[in-house]
């Protein structure tokens, strides 16, 4: 079996993966919601390992998330 001609070699649709608009958006996404999270967080007792970086890190994985499902 293999695999379709579109998704073969890191590559989609005949471009590298980062260049797909789903992946630029995503990861725009995911930075700016990252960024704000930690802006937010930036007063928070306690070390950026833990609590708040989990903080930072639910929200950008979660905006990626997001973008890619609800995109049109």
């Amino acid at each position: 079996m293999s695999m379709p001609a579109a998704i073969t070699k890191g590559q989609i649709d005949g471009a590298p993966w980062w260049q797909h608009s789903l992946v630029q958006n995503g990861a725009r996404q995911a930075l700016s919601a990252g960024a704000q999270a930690a802006y937010r967080s930036k007063n928070d007792t306690g070390p950026w390992i833990g609590p708040k970086g989990a903080k930072v890190a639910t929200a950008a994985l979660s905006a990626a998330f997001v973008d890619g499902v609800f995109k049109k």
